[in-house]
C-alpha cells in the first residue's frame, strides 16, 4: 500500500494515465456490447446495470468509512448529490446511446470530446468565476486542435464538414455532463474520503438513472441480455472504468485542479486507436494520431504550468 501511495496515489499524471487507459477500454467495450455482439445490450440497460454492480462491489470497501464519516456526508449531501447526478446519471448513458447508433464508432465519438477542456474552462468561469489566462487559452487551443487532427484524420478542413447526427448529439451531452462534473468537484467536502465519496456519487447518479432504466424496461420493453461474453464485459466496466478510473480521476482533480485532467481526455482517441491496433478488431491507428499527441501534450504542459 505504501508503494501504491508513493508511485500512484500522490502522482497526478500516473493517476490520469490509468484513468485514460480504462476510459478507452470503456469506449471499446461499450461499442462492442451495444452494437457488435450477437445480442446487443440496450444502452440504458448497460449503464444502469454497470453502476448497480459497481455500487455493490464498492460497498464492502466503503461501509466502515460511510459510518464514521456519516455526519460530514449528511452535512454535504446536497453538494454530493449534484456532483454525482452530473456525471453518473448521464455521462456513460449518453456515451452508450451514442455508440449504439449505426455508423458511429468509439474513435470518432471519443474525438468529439476534444472540446471537453474548453467546456470545462467556460463552465468554471460561469459557475465559479475562474479566469482563463493566456497560458490556459493556448493549452486549450493546442489540445482542441490535436483532437481535431485525430477526428478529421489529418484533414482539418474535413472537420468543418462533419455531420451532426443523434450519435454526435448524445456524445456532446456526455461531454457537457462530465465537464460539469469536473467543475463541480470543487464542491467536494474535504472530510469525506475517496471511497465513500465515490460510493455516494454512484448512489446519487442512480437516483435519476433508476427511473430512466424503469422507463426503458417497462415502456420500451428492453431487457439486459445476459451471456458469457456480456458478463465478462460487465465485470470490466463495473471495476475498471467505473471504480478505478473514477477514483483516479477524482484524486487527480483534487491534487492539481480540473485544468490538466480536462485536457487529458483528448488523449482518448490515441488510446482507443492503440486498443484497436492490438486487438482482433479493425485497426484505427494512423499517423494523424501521433500528430495529435504532439499537439495535446504541450497543451497539457501549458495548462499545468499555469
Amino acid at each position: 500500500m505504501q508503494v501504491f501511495n508513493r508511485l500512484i496515489w500522490h502522482q497526478p499524471y500516473a493517476l490520469l494515465t490509468l484513468t485514460i487507459m480504462f476510459w478507452c477500454g470503456n469506449f471499446v467495450v461499450g461499442e462492442y456490447t451495444t452494437k457488435v455482439t450477437e445480442h446487443p445490450v440496450p444502452p440504458i440497460q448497460l449503464a444502469f446495470v454497470r453502476w448497480v454492480c459497481a455500487a455493490i462491489i464498492l460497498f464492502p470497501l466503503a461501509a466502515r468509512s460511510l459510518w464514521t464519516e456519516r455526519k460530514e456526508i449528511f452535512q454535504h449531501f446536497p453538494a454530493i448529490w449534484i456532483i454525482g447526478v452530473s456525471a453518473y446519471s448521464f455521462y456513460n448513458t449518453c456515451i452508450y446511446l451514442a455508440l449504439s447508433y449505426d455508423g458511429s464508432n468509439a474513435t470518432s465519438l471519443a474525438t468529439l470530446q476534444t472540446i471537453f477542456p474548453a467546456v470545462v474552462a467556460c463552465l468554471g468561469f460561469i459557475i465559479f468565476g475562474v479566469r482563463i489566462n493566456f497560458s490556459n487559452t493556448t493549452g486549450i487551443i493546442l489540445a482542441v486542435l490535436g483532437g481535431t487532427v485525430a477526428t478529421s484524420q489529418g484533414d482539418l478542413f474535413a472537420a468543418l464538414k462533419i455531420q451532426i447526427g443523434m450519435a454526435e448529439r448524445w456524445a456532446f451531452l456526455a461531454v457537457l455532463s462530465y465537464a460539469l462534473y469536473t467543475v463541480l468537484l470543487r464542491l467536494r467536502p474535504n472530510n469525506v474520503s475517496s471511497v465513500p465519496f465515490l460510493w455516494m456519487l454512484i448512489i446519487s447518479g442512480l437516483t435519476l438513472l433508476t427511473p430512466w432504466w424503469a422507463w426503458d424496461t417497462f415502456a420500451n420493453g428492453n431487457q439486459f441480455p445476459f451471456s458469457g461474453e456480456i458478463v465478462w464485459a460487465l465485470i470490466y466496466l463495473a471495476i475498471f472504468p467505473s471504480l478505478i478510473s473514477a477514483l483516479c480521476y477524482n484524486r487527480a482533480v483534487q491534487l492539481i485542479g480540473p485544468g490538466a485532467p480536462s485536457l487529458s481526455i483528448n488523449l482518448m482517441p490515441f488510446g482507443i486507436a492503440i486498443l484497436f491496433w492490438i486487438s482482433p478488431l479493425p485497426s484505427q491507428l494512423a499517423w494523424y494520431h501521433l500528430l495529435s499527441l504532439a499537439m495535446i501534450f504541450p497543451g497539457i504542459w501549458l495548462i499545468r504550468k499555469s
